[in-house]
C-alpha cells in the first residue's frame, strides 16, 4: 500500500538534496552590502522547508508501513493458528406429520418418546433403549433417540426419509449470498464438500438420531464427516471464512430447517431458517439457483470466526 508511494517520496527527497548542494555552489543566499536574504536564499530557504516536510512524511509512512507488516504478520500467524481440521456438519430436518400415517416405524418411535417425556421417572439410556432425556430444571427440553439403537427395537426406518439429507456444501470466499444470486451462469466454489454418513446403511449409522419436542414435533438429526472434493486453494485457514458465504445442495423431499458446520475442533457456525437471535450465519436468501442446482445460502459472519 504505502511502497510505491515511499519510493516517489524518497526520489524527491534525494533530488530536493542534491539539488539544494549544487544551487549552494552556484548562488550567493545573502546580499554581501545590505546582507538581506535573495532570492535565492529565500529559495534555497523554501527548499529546506520543503525538505523537511517530505522527511517527515517520509517517516509517518515509514511508521504507518511498518505497522502495517505487523497486522499482515498477525493476521497470518492468526491464519496459521486456525487451520482447517476435521470438517462436520450436523442437518436438522422436520418430520412432517402426515409420515406417522404413512410409516408405522415414524409413529412407533415417536409414540416410544412420548412415553419416555410422560416418564422422567423410568430408566432411558443408550444401554437401555436408545433414549435419552434431556431437561432444564425439571422442564423437558427434548427427547433423543440414536438410529442404530432404535431400529433393533422397532424395525428398520424408512429409507426414503434419510434420502437427500447429506447435501454437498459449496463455500465462495470473499462474495455474499445477495452478489452470489445475481452472478449469471456458473460460478466455481472455492470449497466443494461432500457429505459423507458414518454408514451406508442408515439404520446402522451412529451419526443419525430423532429429536422429539415437548410440542409433539419430530426432527431428524444427521451427523455427517465434509471432505473437500474440489477446492481453489483459496482456503486454508478457518480464518478464511468470515465474509464468505456457504451454499447447500438440497434436494431432499422434507424441508431443511438447520445446520451446523464445523470447519476445525472447536470453531462452529450455526444457521437455521428461522432468523433467529442465537444464529452465527444469518440467511440472507432463501432458496436459490446456483446453475441448475437449488438450495439455501448463508453469509458467514466477516466478525469472527463462529464459536
Amino acid at each position: 500500500m504505502y511502497g510505491a508511494f515511499l519510493i516517489i517520496l524518497k526520489v524527491l527527497s534525494d533530488a530536493l538534496t542534491a539539488g539544494s548542494g549544487v544551487f549552494g555552489l552556484l548562488s550567493e543566499f545573502k546580499d554581501q552590502t545590505t546582507h538581506r536574504v535573495t532570492k535565492a536564499g529565500k529559495a534555497a530557504l523554501a527548499g529546506i522547508v520543503v525538505g523537511f516536510v517530505v522527511s517527515s512524511a517520509i517517516s509517518f509512512l515509514e511508521h504507518e508501513k511498518s505497522l502495517e507488516e505487523d497486522r499482515q504478520h498477525e493476521a497470518e500467524v492468526e491464519r496459521l493458528l486456525h487451520p482447517v481440521g476435521h470438517m462436520t456438519a450436523e442437518v436438522f430436518v422436520p418430520v412432517p406429520r402426515e409420515l406417522e400415517e404413512e410409516y408405522p416405524y415414524i409413529r412407533n418411535i415417536k409414540s416410544r418418546f412420548r412415553s419416555a417425556a410422560k416418564n422422567p421417572n423410568e430408566k432411558h439410556g443408550n444401554d437401555f433403549d436408545g433414549v435419552n432425556l434431556s431437561r432444564n430444571g425439571g422442564r423437558l427440553l427434548e427427547v433423543l433417540g440414536l438410529q442404530d439403537h432404535m431400529w433393533e427395537k422397532f424395525g428398520q426406518a424408512p429409507k426414503a426419509v434419510f434420502s437427500g439429507t447429506t447435501p454437498p456444501l459449496d463455500i465462495f470466499k470473499g462474495i455474499d449470498c445477495n452478489t452470489l444470486a445475481k452472478v449469471s451462469g456458473q460460478r466455481r466454489p472455492d470449497w466443494n464438500l461432500w457429505s459423507y454418513p458414518h454408514n451406508e446403511d442408515p439404520n446402522s449409522d451412529d451419526g443419525i438420531g430423532w429429536i422429539y419436542k415437548p410440542d409433539g414435533s419430530l426432527s431428524l438429526q444427521r451427523f455427517v464427516d465434509a471432505k473437500i472434493q474440489q477446492s481453489t486453494g483459496a482456503i486454508t485457514s478457518v480464518e478464511d471464512l468470515p465474509g464468505s458465504s456457504l451454499f447447500i445442495e438440497w434436494d431432499s423431499q422434507y424441508p431443511f430447517d438447520s445446520l451446523t458446520f464445523s470447519p476445525s475442533d472447536g470453531v462452529s457456525f450455526y444457521a437455521n431458517q428461522g432468523n433467529t437471535q442465537d444464529m452465527t450465519i444469518p440467511m440472507i436468501i432463501g432458496q436459490i439457483p446456483i446453475g441448475n442446482r437449488k438450495g439455501y445460502c448463508f453469509d458467514f459472519p466477516k466478525a469472527s470466526s463462529g464459536g
